[in-house]
């Protein structure tokens, strides 16, 4: 036994590994600020997607609103066909019934370049419909894209976040072993073994520590005063009373 481990005063022995502690938190900070970072990039890259997303669905919109004035454009063609049936009706009467030649020509002319103009104004009528469904077919695909992009990101952030919070469980083993680290090599002894036990009286702890009850409880004392243990004492006098684990 240590010739100051009984007097309340002696300077703590410091184990060896309290520099490998510290090193250990330093690197478990530097992957929880690594973490971090790479959580906030994740959700602003969600942001810019889900801003992208809007903007899709507001241009698939557009585009469907273009695609119902296009049926209109055709329900008129349809229209047009009608008239231009009647056209050509008229046509064959004025073939018919024009008496006078010249007059007869031009009135042929006339109802031909309406025909004309007529059935120039179906094909592009049936163009533009075909290209805006082509457009929003591609929305469609773009916005499906982006949600699929959205919800892979929210579950890696939330990997992500899991990871931090393992990390930040063993941050605080590092605290408590660095609190241990500052004082005698029993108190880390009594510790294990309350971890083991959870909650023990002090002369049977400190029987297993291998040291007097005062020993055992001035560090015990010191462990309190850093909240890792709870000294509960049936009364004022009591000399054995029951330790227990903070957490």
């Amino acid at each position: 036994m240590a010739e100051n481990e009984d007097q309340p005063g002696a300077v703590p022995n410091v184990p060896s590994s309290a520099n490998d502690d510290a090193g250990k938190t330093e690197e478990l900070q530097s992957q929880v600020d690594e973490l971090k970072e790479k959580i906030g990039s994740l959700e602003n890259d969600i942001k810019n997607l889900t801003e992208n997303l809007e903007t899709e669905k507001s241009q698939k919109a557009e585009i469907e609103k273009q695609l119902e004035e296009t049926k209109e454009k055709l329900a008129a063609a349809e229209e047009t066909k009608k008239e231009l049936a009647e056209v050509k009706a008229e046509l064959g009467e004025a073939k018919q019934a024009a008496g006078d030649a010249e007059q007869k020509d031009l009135k042929i002319k006339e109802l031909e370049g309406k025909i004309e103009n007529l059935n120039e104004e179906l094909k592009t009528a049936k163009s533009e419909k075909a290209e805006i469904e082509a457009d929003a077919d591609a929305a469609e695909q773009d916005v499906q894209q982006l949600k699929q992009q959205v919800s892979e990101l929210e579950g890696e952030i939330k990997e992500l976040k899991s990871s931090s919070s393992s990390v930040n469980d063993l941050q605080d083993e590092v605290k408590v072993l660095r609190i241990l680290a500052s004082t005698e090599s029993q108190a880390l002894e009594m510790f294990n073994i309350l971890k083991k036990y959870n909650s023990m009286n002090l002369r049977k702890l400190s029987m297993q520590a291998g040291m007097s009850s005062q020993a055992a409880m001035n560090l015990l004392e010191g462990l309190e005063k850093n909240g890792l243990v709870k000294i509960e004492r049936a009364s004022g006098d009591d000399t054995d009373p029951k330790i227990s684990l903070t957490n």
